[in-house]
């Protein structure tokens, strides 16, 4: 029976002490022969262990007495933590007196929808400025340390710029190049040129106290659609034209801030570059301002 005690015993010592020094230094391992009795008491995060044997006058005596304290009780869940760092950041340790800066990611929708104005300049030839609407990140992904600190997204959001002619010039496609052609006289002219974008952003956001938002990104645009419409009404009659497949520049890029309060904003974008390339249209450039709804 005493010989079952020490195994027992021994077992109960290696399943408490083990574990909960996995990765640290092995400690000195105590080996009590003849133990008459083992007990093992836990509170709260304290595991304490009391070997006795008998002693010469018939009692116990305790011989063997090991407290193991821990942090916690059990491991952590480590979450999802992708280890991506912020460029320029310096590395952020977890403190137990604050809350974890471990990065953490967030799927986002519908943010950053527009409405403003743009205002072309470069070879713009008879373009109007124009007015555009779209979401710059319909759906998106976005990563950050805390709320106090910056915010990392992209993802993926539509566009729509529509550049109108002057009065008295239409657009005039001809084996995908577009040229400007005066209007009959006396007739009255709305001609349009239409491109749809796909957007790509990239987006630094910070909170600067409690209902302050400010961005700033870089986008890529994926000008994948244009169109011309005319609509020519002369001598009581009208006519309306559609064409397609002209060379846009497939891809642009624009440069992009806003700020908002309660997330109502404004913006302001630059677009550096140009819309068709010589001589398939106007080489049209741009810079816009307008509305912003962050959330």
């Amino acid at each position: 029976m005493k010989y079952l005690t020490e195994a027992v015993s021994l077992m109960i010592l290696l399943a408490v002490h083990v574990p909960a020094r996995a990765q640290e230094a092995a400690d000195t391992v105590a080996v009590v022969e003849r133990a008459e009795r083992v007990v093992v008491t836990r509170l709260g995060n304290v595991t304490n262990v009391e070997a006795e044997i008998a002693d010469t006058a018939g009692g116990c005596a305790t011989v063997f007495n090991y407290e193991l304290r821990v942090d916690s009780v059990g491991a952590a869940d480590p979450g999802d933590a992708w280890n991506f760092d912020y460029p320029f950041m310096p590395e952020i340790e977890e403190d137990a007196a604050r809350p974890s800066r471990r990065l953490r990611r967030s799927i986002v929708a519908m943010r950053h929808l527009y409405w403003g104005w743009r205002f072309n300049y470069g070879d713009k030839g008879l373009v109007k400025n124009c007015f555009e609407v779209g979401w710059k990140e319909i759906i998106g992904v976005s990563f950050s340390r805390g709320r106090d600190l910056p915010s990392v997204s992209t993802g993926l959001g539509l566009g729509a710029q529509l550049y109108h002619a002057r009065e008295g010039y239409m657009y005039e496609p001809a084996e995908g190049r577009v040229r400007f052609v005066a209007a009959p006289e006396g007739a009255d002219v709305h001609s349009c040129l239409g491109v749809m974008t796909f957007h790509v952003p990239v987006m630094l956001t910070q909170k600067i106290g409690k209902y302050v938002d400010f961005t700033l990104a870089g986008i890529l645009n994926f000008n994948t659609w244009a169109v011309v419409d005319n609509r020519v009404k002369y001598q009581d009659r009208v006519h309306k034209a559609r064409y397609r497949g002209l060379h846009q520049n497939l891809f642009t890029a624009d440069l992009f801030a806003s700020i908002g309060i309660g997330g109502f904003g404004i913006y302001a974008a630059w677009s550096p570059m140009k819309l068709f390339n010589a001589p398939y249209g106007p080489e049209v450039k741009g810079w816009s301002i307008g509305l912003n709804l962050v959330y």
